[in-house]
C-alpha cells in the first residue's frame, strides 16, 4: 500500500465544550412569560452557535406556559435542578457543564436580569454572573455573557467581534425579538413581534433575518423579497445578512449573483456557524477549494457543527491529508456520537495512519451500527483491498455498488479485485462499467487501460471449461476418483487453468496421494502466486510428509495473503506445533479460535499442544 502524505493542514484542533441547557427557570411566572423565557433561551442558544466553542444539547429547553395565548407547551420550572439531576443530566447527555439560567423579569420591563450558572459533575460551580440589561447596552450584556461563557468552558477566550453587528440595544426592541424566537408562537403573531422589534429599533439587523425567514415560511413571498434584496444595504457589516440574501438567490436560480454574496459574507468578520454555511455552498456548487477554506476558518472559529468536521474530514482525505481527516472526523463524533456513518470513514483513516487496533474496533463498530451506510461498505472494500483479501473486497464494493451504481471508482476497484482471484470475464465487465460510466476521465482511462490488458481465452477453452465442471462436480459429491479424469483433461487442454490444477490437487490430498497433491498444488503457485488456498493446501500435504520447514513456509505466505481466515492461521499453528514452537503455535491457535469459537479442530489442536508439552516437561 502507497503511503500517503501527512496533513500540513490540521495538526491539533482547538478546545470546545458539551453544554447542556435545561429548562430555564422563571422569578416571576406571570402571563406570557413563558414565551419570552424559551425565546430568551433560543437567542443565546443562537449567539452561541454563531460565536463557536461550545457545543449545545438545548432538546429539553421548552418552556412555553399552557394556556398563553396563540402558544402550547409544557410549564416552566420555577425551581432550579438539584444536584442529582444536574448529574444526571451530564451523564445522559455525555457533556462537560450544565448551563442554568434564571430569568427576572417583571411584567412592566423594569429592572430586568438574567443570571447564569455554569456546573460541573459534584455541583461544581465553573463560573456564575448575573447580567443587567440595561437600556442601550443590551448588546453588550450578550456579548459580554456569551464569551465569558464560551473562555470558562473551553479554557481558552474566544473572539466574539462577530456578534457585535445587527444586534440589539434597547430592551423593549430585545424582548420583542426574544418572544418571536419562541417556536410554540403563531407564525402570524411572530410576524407581528418581529415588526415591533424593528418599529422600536430600525436598525436591529437580526429582527429582519428572523422576520425574512417567517416571511418566506408563511408564503408572503413578496414582502419576504423585498427585505430580503434589502437587508444587506441596511445592515453592510452584518455577513449574515449577504448569506441569506446569497442563499435565497440561490433558490431563485440566480447562482451568479448568490456566489457574489455568499463571497461577500465570507470577506467580512463572519461569525463560526456563517462561515460554515457559506463552505456548505460553495461546496455544492463545485468551488471546493474556496467551500474548504470556508470550512477551515470555521474551524478554526471552533464552530461546534458535527457535519462541518464530517464534510470537511472528506475533502481532506481527498486531498491524501489523512492525519487531518482523522482529527476531523474524531471531532465530529466528540459532538455527536450518533454519526454512525462516518465511523467505517474514520476506521480507514486510522489504518492508512498505521493505527490497525483502533482501524479494527471502528470497523467492527460501522458493521454493528451502520450496516445500511454506503460508506461502511465503500470503506471496507478499500480497507480488505490493501490487506489483499480479494473475496472480502469484492463483497463490499457489491454492497457499495447496490447503493451507488453510478459511481466509477466502484466498478474500478471492484474490477481490479476480481482480477486478483482470476475473475477475467467479470473484471472486464466491471472495467467497462467504470469507463463508461466515467468516459475521458482518469478513473474511465484507468479502466480501459486495466481492461485492454486483460487475457480472456476463446473457445477451445470452452472445452476446458466443461471438463473443468464435470471434475469439480464429481470432487464436491466426495467422488475424487472420478473427477480425476476430467480434471486431467482439462489442464491438458488448458495448462495455466489454475482452477482445475487446484481441484486436482485437492482430488490428491482426498486419496492421500501426497506427492501428486503437492506437484498440482506447486502448478497453482506457478500460476497464482498470491492465491492463499493453494499456499495453504500445499502446506498440509508437505506436512504429511514431512518437510516441515517447507510446510510452515507455505503456511506463513497463505497467512500474509489471508490474515483474518481462522482455517489458515489453526494451519499456521499446526505447522508450527509439529516444529515443536509450541508459545507461538498457542498464540495463533487462540487467534483462530477467537474469530471461530466453535471450530472443534482447533479445540483438538489446543488439546494436543498442552499434551505434546506436558510430555515435553515430563
Amino acid at each position: 500500500m502507497r503511503k500517503r502524505q501527512r496533513s500540513r493542514i490540521i495538526t491539533k484542533l482547538p478546545p470546545i465544550a458539551k453544554v447542556v441547557v435545561p429548562t430555564p427557570v422563571v422569578e416571576h411566572p406571570y402571563p406570557g412569560v413563558g414565551a419570552l423565557a424559551e425565546g430568551l433561551a433560543a437567542d443565546f442558544v443562537f449567539a452561541l452557535e454563531r460565536l463557536g466553542g461550545v457545543s449545545l444539547d438545548t432538546t429539553i429547553v421548552e418552556t412555553t406556559l399552557s394556556g398563553e395565548e396563540g402558544a402550547s407547551g409544557p410549564p416552566l420550572s420555577v425551581t432550579e435542578p438539584d444536584n442529582d439531576t444536574i448529574d444526571d443530566l451530564l451523564a445522559e447527555y455525555d457533556a462537560d457543564h450544565v448551563l442554568v439560567n434564571r430569568l427576572n423579569w417583571n411584567a412592566d420591563d423594569q429592572d430586568p436580569s438574567i443570571e447564569f450558572t455554569l456546573k460541573r459533575a459534584g455541583d461544581e460551580v465553573a463560573w456564575s454572573g448575573v447580567f443587567d440589561l440595561m437600556e442601550g447596552a443590551v448588546w453588550q450584556w450578550r456579548l459580554a455573557m456569551a464569551s465569558e461563557m464560551v473562555a470558562v468552558a473551553t479554557g481558552e477566550p474566544i473572539d466574539a467581534s462577530p456578534l457585535l453587528k445587527g444586534g440589539p440595544m434597547g430592551v423593549r426592541a430585545y424582548r420583542l425579538l426574544c418572544e418571536a424566537r419562541c417556536e410554540h408562537l403563531l407564525p402570524a403573531k411572530r410576524i407581528e413581534l418581529c415588526r415591533k422589534a424593528m418599529e422600536h429599533q430600525p436598525d436591529y439587523g437580526e429582527a429582519g433575518l428572523l422576520l425574512a425567514d417567517l416571511l418566506l415560511g408563511t408564503r408572503q413571498m413578496e414582502e419576504a423579497d423585498t427585505l430580503l434584496r434589502s437587508l444587506p444595504e441596511r445592515f453592510p457589516e452584518m455577513s449574515r445578512c449577504y448569506l441569506r440574501r446569497g442563499k435565497y438567490l440561490a433558490e431563485r436560480g440566480d447562482h451568479q449573483a448568490a456566489q457574489k454574496d455568499i463571497s461577500k459574507a465570507m470577506g467580512r468578520d463572519a461569525d463560526a456557524l456563517a462561515l460554515y454555511e457559506a463552505g456548505q455552498f460553495m461546496m455544492s456548487i463545485g468551488d471546493e477549494e474556496t467551500g474548504s477554506e470556508a470550512m477551515q476558518r470555521s474551524v478554526e472559529r471552533r464552530c461546534c457543527e458535527p457535519f462541518l468536521y464530517e464534510q470537511l474530514g472528506v475533502y481532506r482525505a481527498n486531498e491524501g491529508q489523512e492525519v487531518a481527516a482523522v482529527l476531523l472526523w474524531e471531532r465530529a463524533l466528540e459532538i455527536d456520537p450518533t454519526l454512525h456513518g462516518i465511523l467505517a470513514n474514520l476506521a480507514l483513516g486510522h489504518h492508512r495512519l498505521g493505527n490497525d487496533d483502533r482501524a479494527d474496533n471502528l470497523f467492527a463498530q460501522a458493521a454493528e451500527k451502520a450496516p445500511e451506510h454506503f460508506a461502511t461498505h465503500y470503506n471496507l472494500g478499500l480497507y480488505y483491498q490493501d490487506l489483499r483479501s480479494w473475496d472480502l473486497a469484492v463483497g463490499h464494493l457489491e454492497k457499495a455498488i447496490e447503493m451507488r451504481p453510478n459511481f466509477p471508482v466502484l466498478h474500478l476497484n471492484k474490477g481490479l479485485c476480481l482480477l486478483r482471484i482470476g475473475r477475467n470475464r467479470d473484471a472486464k465487465d466491471a472495467l467497462k462499467e467504470a469507463s463508461r460510466l466515467d468516459p475521458g476521465g482518469p478513473i474511465g482511462r484507468q479502466a480501459e487501460d486495466e481492461a485492454a490488458r486483460i487475457f480472456i481465452p476463446v473457445d477451445p477453452i470452452q472445452d476446458a471449461r466443461e471438463y473443468f465442471q464435470k471434475g469439480a462436480d464429481r470432487v464436491k459429491a466426495n467422488r475424487p476418483e472420478q473427477g480425476i479424469p476430467y480434471l486431467k483433461k482439462a489442464v491438458k487442454i488448458a495448462p495455466r487453468y489454475w482452477q482445475a490444477w487446484f481441484y486436482l490437487g485437492t482430488c490428491y490430498r482426498l486419496q492421500s496421494k501426497w506427492e501428486s497433491s503437492v506437484e498440482a498444488f506447486r502448478k497453482v503457485i506457478s500460476i497464482r502466486d498470491d492465491q492463499p488456498d493453494a499456499h495453504n493446501e500445499l502446506s498440509v500435504a508437505l506436512g504429511q510428509l514431512n518437510r516441515r520447514d517447507e510446510a510452515l513456509e507455505h503456511a506463513r505466505l497463505a497467512h500474509d495473503l489471508r490474515p483474518e481466515d481462522p482455517g489458515i492461521i489453526s494451519n499456521l499453528g499446526l505447522a508450527l506445533m509439529e516444529l515443536d514452537r509450541h508459545d507461538e503455535a498457542r498464540h495463533h491457535f487462540q487467534r483462530a479460535l477467537k474469530l471461530d469459537p466453535d471450530d472443534q479442530i482447533v479445540k483438538r489442536c489446543l488439546k494436543e499442544l498442552e499434551e505434546r508439552q506436558r510430555k515435553a516437561g515430563g
